[in-house]
């Protein structure tokens, strides 16, 4: 499932604000998102990596969305679509916030420091 979310991210790093799930309905689909969308594929990632303790899942080789399909797509690891996704996070944050200063951090930090709580905090009770 994560593999399947990770390859309908935008290779500039955000998801569309839906997608459909099947192959042949893959250009059914907004250009760009709004709102919290760019959390939720980091933070499902987090809860994996830490229920699983699977990091090598980081090293998979996956490719952002492209219209004419995985053969024409940029090719990148997870931690590749993650860094990504988290520099959409610092494009988008409110300055002088406690999120500004996360995003601001390295991407190790950033994830380690932000999603990897956060993962944990919500993994009793859901996202």
């Amino acid at each position: 499932m994560l593999l399947r979310v990770y390859r309908n991210q935008n290779a500039d790093g955000d998801w569309p604000q839906w997608f459909m799930f099947f192959e042949r309905e893959r250009n059914i689909r907004p250009c760009d998102s709004h709102g919290d969308i760019v959390f939720w594929p980091v933070l499902a990632l987090a809860q994996y990596l830490l229920a699983s303790d699977d990091a090598t899942f980081l090293d998979e080789l996956v490719p952002f969305f492209h219209a004419e399909g995985d053969a024409h797509a940029e090719h990148a690891t997870i931690w590749q679509h993650v860094e990504r996704a988290l520099g959409v996070v610092a494009t988008r944050v409110i300055p002088g916030t406690q999120l500004a200063r996360t995003a601001t951090a390295t991407g190790t930090t950033r994830f380690s420091r932000w999603i990897l709580p956060c993962a944990s905090g919500c993994a009793a009770h859901g996202p």
